[in-house]
């Protein structure tokens, strides 16, 4: 009776913790597919283009939203499908995963680009044509990359595993053998850790420089300019960081050492990400909410006028010059 009992109880758990899954997934779709598809088609405009940082911005965006439609759709789907497997893996597993990794790779690569090309721009004042350059090689370099490493289970190097609470998937952090053991730490330390440490580095060392300006207007406005590239960027590193800290303790020790609740709470604040890029540039970016306001209000008006896109963008950037610039 106790026996069954406790079975009874167990069970009523694991289904109040699939729904309370369900619906935070649920909520991070919505919002990750909605808010970076309009990230993308306000930065697609001509007059915002062509700012050094936006191409950063669109491949976070693209990337929240690739992570959105190929990763965190799997497990609503694999709830109630019938599933086919990878050997002993299940087919989604390996499929949520791999682009999970990916997607969170191409995110901690772009910030740490993008920081590294703010440091450029601001110290060393690359010309224009020279920058856009390096910034085209250098995110074609972070998918590359990013891809290598996203097939590393695929070839052998570690495997993907359900986790203990059986409604995501991730990396073998308790496999003892070597490559395995390799892959995982260099993977966690040189692309999340190490990205993250250049990001705080050069946000600390740029923002002393600019409070040691004597031309106290001038440091006002850098300060204000340059507040969201930074925020973006913690804002992915707080999220990422705390699973990523149990993933290499267990890849150390070979010992998943927390409860699949608190393992389930720590992934889906990993996950929350993805609704940051669309709420940070709403907030810190003025030149992003006047875009947003010409998608949705002006784009109308203009259209009712006969006037093609062509003439909307070059009667935005007369505007654009006199708004604060992200």
């Amino acid at each position: 009776m106790t026996m069954q009992s406790t079975n009874a109880t167990t069970s009523v758990k694991n289904g109040s913790i699939r729904v309370t899954f369900l619906y935070i997934m649920i909520v991070y779709l919505v919002f990750g597919i909605i808010g970076n598809l309009v990230v993308i088609r306000v930065f697609s405009r001509s007059f915002l283009r062509r700012r050094s940082m936006v191409p950063f911005y669109t491949n976070i965006s693209a990337s929240c939203l690739m992570l959105t439609l190929l990763s965190y759709t799997v497990p609503l789907i694999s709830m109630n499908a019938t599933q086919k497997t990878l050997g002993e893996v299940p087919l989604f597993c390996y499929w949520s995963a791999l682009f999970e990794t990916l997607g969170c790779v191409v995110i901690s690569l772009t910030c740490g680009l993008m920081m590294i090309s703010y440091y450029l721009n601001f110290f060393l004042d690359v010309r224009k044509p020279k920058r856009m350059m390096i910034t085209r090689v250098g995110l074609a370099a972070v998918w590359l990359v990013s891809a290598c490493v996203a097939i590393g289970p695929l070839v052998g190097w570690s495997s993907y595993v359900e986790s203990s609470h059986q409604l995501t998937c991730h990396m073998d952090w308790t496999r003892k053998s070597t490559p395995s053991f390799a892959y995982s730490v260099n993977l966690i330390c040189a692309l999340i850790y190490l990205p993250g440490i250049i990001c705080i580095s050069i946000f600390a060392y740029t923002r002393r420089r600019i409070n040691t300006m004597t031309d106290l207007n001038q440091a006002r406005a850098l300060r204000s300019k340059h507040r969201m590239m930074p925020v973006l960027c913690l804002g992915f590193f707080i999220c990422i960081i705390p699973y990523s800290t149990l993933a290499l303790a267990s890849t150390v020790i070979a010992e998943v050492f927390m409860s699949p609740g608190s393992v389930l709470m720590l992934e889906l604040i990993s996950k929350i990400h993805v609704v940051f890029p669309p709420v940070i540039h709403h907030v810190l970016c003025s030149s992003y909410r006047y875009g947003l306001t010409m998608l949705f209000s002006n784009e109308q008006l203009f259209v009712s006028v006969k006037c093609d896109s062509r003439c909307i963008d070059s009667i935005a950037v007369t505007v654009y010059t006199t708004i604060d610039k992200c």
